[in-house]
């Protein structure tokens, strides 16, 4: 019957009652039933019973073993994990577990468990060749007598254990490419005088389209199957899209589909793990295997997907959020962080948050307590009723690991066996299992390679098809050595090009290959029993030029010279997007957040002493607010915080305020007894050298009592085990920065001998200066040296946090940029405040001893010299108290001019360099969002 389609074989039998036909896949089988109704002239039938339509799953079943039940994968799986356990205790196996793994080897279940179907072929072969055992093969002897045991106690049988008998049968079989069939291989006997049907011969010059990316291939071929669709009147229910490599292309392919608008339904399901209500499993994991870290708990709580109830979610977010604040980063010494830091809190929302997080800690840790499966659904009913809504009842996800659960448990209890650790085997257990969303069949189908090869359908397209993707081998006994397969007669089928002749030369289907050389997953090539060809460039052009979305891009780069094709959707928010744009060129807050700015500046006033209404202006202000009002905003009036993860919660400039917080202190020292600062020799150490360490590890010590720290157990210990690195760090400074001020040698000039006026200088200017603007601005140290002149000093913690030299000072106030406007505010400050002259002005870098000057008489950077960045200054601080008395807050795109036609010397927003580095990039718009009138 070789010489035979299966359509001639429908032909012929389709109306014969007493034939069954046997497919090697649903798809394939259903596209056949579909095909002998829709031809019913040819078949003679309307209309089929399909229990004479069979897939080879169902026929094996229904002949095999009619006295019992075939073994569930649940109980496999257990039984193999029991093994294990049982091994960990008995050493029962030498060598495919080694002894020293014994005790870690439950990521062998799922590697054992495929084992055991075959081990029955395995044991007939080594009887029938007669070879001596060596280790490995006592072991999987050991391995197949235990399994026997156990299905004989169970009274359950492995199919492929078990012979398949037809005798009994009144009916004549029609076995479809049974070469397709999963276990083939191994029923190769059965199949010897049965009637089956082999349709494919492998054609020369089967054409495969080659694209350069997977990109590309993919929009081609979504863009080909819309033209079929709209141009040919094609049902999208007649295509079908089979993709080879399905888990790793599933995003971006749903991502493509939905874009160009072409309904799809994916045959293939996800692991339940991976789905986002399944993952709460393994959140739950996480959270007890890193003794409940901050990142691990925030996962869980903050679960978007997750249907909490709504009380709980306000809890939840209160809690992370003092989590933050008390740096929960993990547990330290069998010390719960959570339970400790929160305990210490006098605050009075603190006992809710606790009781908040030791219910949620009891609920979790139920789960890995559990001693059964049975335990672990009561565990999880707690769960969901404590902190989930009442809509969760329905998530189908969560049901159907639920069910799974319960399958477990019935299996756990009927066979008397168990793994070593219940909630473990469960989650790795779910991970094996896949969900597929039910949902009415729509559009295209999305099929994984194979599943379709010989299906009546009308159209398929199969992309990617690599040599790897579309090489099929199925190995038996794949488990041992290429050498001991071979002593054996292992036998590998490999159905390659077996597949590829029933996709093409199916003459009830049109299929189109293609693949890309630049795969998602990496370099592929074509496969070899294919041609490849390159796209017909008119082709491509016709379907480039219906690419809606290729279209609006080249629009937007200004080419408008042609005719293109969009949808009415583009149409219209084309047109509401440029008359928004002729409305209004400036960006004014609403009524709510212009009050929040203007209550901002009134507080600051306030806290000022300052009774006019000109608003408070500080350094930081512009730094924000130049070239993008909207992070000024953002971070200044609404202080908005980004939720970190663990590797952030100790702030990178933790350390840097640690380090100010010492020097503030030893500073002070010298301030509150009247002395000068001490002096460094030129050997580089200080006359009195163990006194000022003794000192300065004193000021350590005080600067960690800070409440930031001690209230986090964690954090308070790790600084606490720095505190002499510190106080070394700072001596090591103290060494460089207190070189004599009035030594010969200018460039070798220090602080020591200075005497300190202030520290943490907090200084508004109290002179009525005809500005529209107040400055304030808090000095990290002020110094007056031997000569009586003021020296102003920043400290920043790295060399890198310094402000480069150009950005600091300005060349040209009518052509340069201001940069950096710290310094300029502090100089402007100390002049207004201080009747003395300003012999320098520098930032100093406590780790590398690294300087950056604005001002330094001992280099030839007078304060004169320091004149136009003052006024660029002034300029700039004048605009930003302009701006934010009018509400403006656009974004400076072009070169700023002030009302009296000033130019502002601000560099001008790039957004392509600054955006992407804004912390606040993922909230922030800077562009008409289609569709609405935003």
């Amino acid at each position: 019957m070789s010489e035979k389609s299966v359509a001639k074989i429908l032909e012929q039998y389709a109306s014969k009652r007493e034939t069954v036909f046997v497919f090697p896949t649903g798809p394939v089988m259903e596209s056949w039933i579909d095909w002998c109704v829709k031809n019913s002239e040819k078949t003679g039938v309307s209309a089929v019973e399909l229990d004479r339509f069979l897939v080879w799953e169902k026929f094996e079943e229904r002949f095999t073993r009619l006295d019992s039940r075939r073994v569930t994968d649940a109980e496999r799986r257990l039984f193999t994990a029991d093994l294990i356990r049982r091994n960990a205790e008995n050493k029962i196996f030498e060598k495919i577990i080694t002894p020293s793994y014994a005790d870690k080897a439950d990521s062998f279940v799922d590697w054992i468990a495929r084992i055991l179907p075959e081990l029955r072929s395995w044991k007939e072969k080594t009887e029938e060749k007669q070879y001596d055992f060596d280790e490995e093969d006592r072991d999987l002897e050991k391995l197949y007598e235990e399994y026997a045991g156990f299905l004989e106690r169970n009274c359950v049988f492995e199919p492929l254990w078990e012979k398949i008998d037809i005798s009994g049968s009144s009916d004549d079989f029609i076995f479809i490419c049974p070469e397709l069939y999963g276990d083939y291989v191994f029923r190769k006997d059965f199949f010897s005088g049965k009637i089956c049907l082999h349709t494919w011969e492998l054609a020369e010059n089967i054409e495969c389209l080659q694209y350069g990316d997977a990109r590309s291939e993919l929009r081609r071929t979504i863009l080909s199957i819309r033209r079929l669709a709209e141009e040919e009147n094609v049902k999208y229910s007649d295509i079908t899209l089979v993709v080879p490599d399905l888990a790793t292309y599933r995003p971006y392919l749903e991502r493509e589909l939905e874009k160009y608008c072409v309904p799809y339904t994916i045959k293939a399901g996800k692991p339940l793990a991976k789905e986002p209500s399944g993952k709460i499993f393994q959140e739950i994991s996480n959270c007890c295997g890193s003794a409940f870290s901050f990142n691990a708990l925030r996962s869980l709580v903050q679960s978007g997907t997750l249907l909490w109830k709504d009380e709980f979610r306000e809890k939840a977010e209160e809690l992370v959020r003092t989590g933050r604040e008390l740096r929960c980063i993990c547990g330290i010494k069998n010390t719960d962080s959570w339970e400790k830091a929160l305990s210490n809190l006098n605050d009075d929302k603190s006992p809710s948050i606790l009781d908040t997080y030791k219910s949620l800690k009891e609920k979790v840790e139920a789960f890995f307590k559990a001693g059964s499966f049975e335990k672990i659904l009561i565990s999880w009913e707690n769960f969901r009723k404590t902190f989930m809504n009442d809509k969760s009842d329905g998530d189908e996800v969560l049901l159907q690991c639920a069910a799974i659960l319960r399958e477990l448990s019935a299996a756990e209890k009927k066979v008397g066996l168990y793994p070593r650790n219940h909630f473990e085997f469960f989650l790795s257990h779910i991970k094996t299992k896949n969900f597929s969303e039910k949902r009415k069949n729509q559009g295209i189908a999305v099929y994984p390679y194979g599943e379709t090869a010989g299906a009546a359908i009308k159209h398929q397209f199969i992309i990617d098809s690599s040599q790897q993707n579309l090489e099929i081998v199925k190995k038996t006994l794949g488990f041992l050595s290429d050498e001991k397969r071979k002593r054996l007669g292992a036998e590998d089928s490999v159905l390659s090009e077996a597949c590829i002749a029933l996709y093409a030369e199916n003459p009830e289907s049109s299929v189109k290959f293609s693949f890309c050389e630049e795969a998602f997953s990496g370099f592929a090539i074509c496969h070899n029993a294919l041609t490849e060809i390159k796209p017909d460039e008119k082709e491509a052009e016709q379907l480039d030029r219906n690419d809606f979305f290729l279209n609006e891009a080249d629009i937007f780069k200004g080419n408008s010279g042609k005719k293109y094709v969009l949808t009415e959707a583009q149409k219209e928010n084309f047109k509401k997007w440029s008359s928004k744009l002729s409305k209004n060129e400036k960006y004014v807050p609403k009524t709510v957040l212009m009050k929040k700015i203007n209550d901002f500046f009134s507080e600051r006033r306030k806290k000022c002493e300052i009774d006019n209404e000109k608003p408070v202006v500080t350094q930081s202000d512009l730094a924000d607010f130049y070239p993008c009002p909207r992070k000024w905003i953002l971070n200044r009036v609404l202080k908005l915080k980004e939720l970190q993860s663990e590797s952030g919660l100790l702030e990178r400039w933790d350390m840097g305020n640690i380090n100010h917080r010492i020097l503030e202190l030893f500073f002070n020292n010298y301030k509150d007894l009247g002395e000068p600062l001490p002096e460094a020799g030129a050997d580089g150490r200080f006359y009195d050298e163990e006194k000022i360490m003794d000192l300065v590890l004193k000021c350590a010590e005080s600067a960690l009592q800070n409440p930031n720290y001690t209230k986090s157990p964690l954090t308070d210990r790790m600084l606490q085990s720095q505190k002499e690195t510190l106080a070394g760090n700072i001596m090591k400074f103290l060494r460089t920065f207190l070189k004599p001020c009035d030594a010969e040698n200018k460039k070798e000039r220090g602080a020591g001998g200075c005497k300190v006026i202030g520290t943490e200088l907090d200084r508004c200017n109290r002179k009525e200066t005809g500005r529209n603007y107040n400055l304030n601005g808090k000095i990290d140290c002020l110094l007056e040296n031997k000569d009586g002149k003021l020296m102003i000093i920043d400290f920043k913690n790295t060399k890198s946090a310094l402000p480069k030299v150009g950005d600091i000072k300005l060349k040209d106030l009518n052509d340069g940029f201001l940069g950096d406007f710290q310094m300029a505010a502090y100089v402007a400050l100390v002049e207004e405040n201080f009747d003395k002259d300003i012999a320098s002005a520098c930032f100093y870098s406590i780790k590398t001893d690294d300087t950056a000057a604005a001002i330094d008489e001992n280099r030839k950077k007078s304060a004169e010299s320091f004149n136009e960045t003052l006024e660029a200054f002034e300029k700039c601080a004048s605009y930003f108290a302009e701006a934010v008395g009018k509400g403006n807050f656009a974004p400076a795109v072009e070169e700023l001019k002030s009302e009296n036609g000033e130019r502002v010397p601000v560099k001008p927003l790039n957004i392509g360099e600054i955006c992407p580095k804004c912390d606040f990039a993922s909230i922030c718009r800077l562009h008409f969002k289609g569709g609405t009138d935003e």
